[in-house]
């Protein structure tokens, strides 16, 4: 047996083994969920990956959830919690992506207003789509930025299921 397949008593990997840039609105429905009495099974994908090695952090999540700190105890708590992963730098070559996704989004048949994604999602997609990485998301402006930037999406949870903002 080879060493990439699973044994019979092994799990094969969260997300088909990919690795993942993590978005701010995937971390948000995190917390979400921990804070249910029952949580959802795709929670434990989400930490199985992590631990594994498979998410990657960005630099404008970073600065997106630190923002939201409420106290610097909690500020310490969240900059310590994004430390266990790998946070990636905005490139030159990220930052003209994302301003070339806008600009195809604006050209496309979408409408006169559907280039208006998040400008945060916009070089978090462009980062991804630079170094072959999925998204890991709970946002539909990756829909619209994987048309034009060709990076893979994963849907952390069902769309619907929780409330953000």
């Amino acid at each position: 047996m080879s060493a990439a397949t699973p044994g019979p008593t092994e799990q094969p990997p969260p997300y088909e083994g990919r690795t993942l840039v993590v978005d701010t609105s995937a971390w948000v429905v995190v917390r979400k969920a921990l804070a249910e009495a029952v949580q959802p099974p795709w929670l434990g994908d989400f930490f199985q990956a992590r631990a594994s090695g498979q998410l990657r952090g960005h630099t404008v999540v970073k600065l997106e959830l630190l923002h939201n700190a409420r106290n610097p105890a909690a500020f310490l708590a969240t900059e310590e919690q994004l430390d266990t992963i790998t946070t990636l730098p905005i490139t030159a070559t990220a930052s003209q992506g994302a301003v070339g996704a806008l600009r195809d989004l604006a050209a496309g048949p979408g409408g006169d207003t559907y280039h208006r994604v998040g400008h945060g999602d916009a070089l978090i997609a462009a980062t991804a789509a630079e170094r072959g990485f999925a998204v890991l998301h709970y946002d539909q402006d990756f829909e619209r930025l994987g048309r034009v930037l060709g990076f893979d999406h994963v849907w952390i949870a069902p769309a619907g299921q929780f409330r953000l903002g």
